[in-house]
């Protein structure tokens, strides 16, 4: 499932408005990109990088993603399932 996630994520900078050069938009500031822990620049575009690297992330520190969204989102097996019910 990692390639069709991947590409989906890729094609949202195009949906957002946030292909390259983004950034030079007169509605931006700098603190729309800067955060204490974040660098969001690395996400602008949507690089399919960026979430190829998220996914890395989330399974080395949590195993997987349903381990990051069972332990640190609180979203638990049985709101997955229910959330898959309702989307099908």
């Amino acid at each position: 499932a990692d390639p069709e996630l991947v590409s989906a994520y890729a094609a949202s900078g195009d949906l957002l408005g946030e292909q390259d050069g983004a950034a030079d938009r007169p509605d931006r500031t700098d603190d729309d990109e800067k955060s204490a822990a974040v660098d969001w620049s690395y996400f602008r575009g949507s690089p399919p990088a960026a979430m190829e690297a998220t996914l890395e992330d989330l399974r080395r520190e949590y195993g997987s993603v349903e381990g990051y969204l069972e332990k640190r989102a609180g979203f638990g097996r049985q709101a997955r399932s229910d959330l898959k019910k309702w989307a099908t």
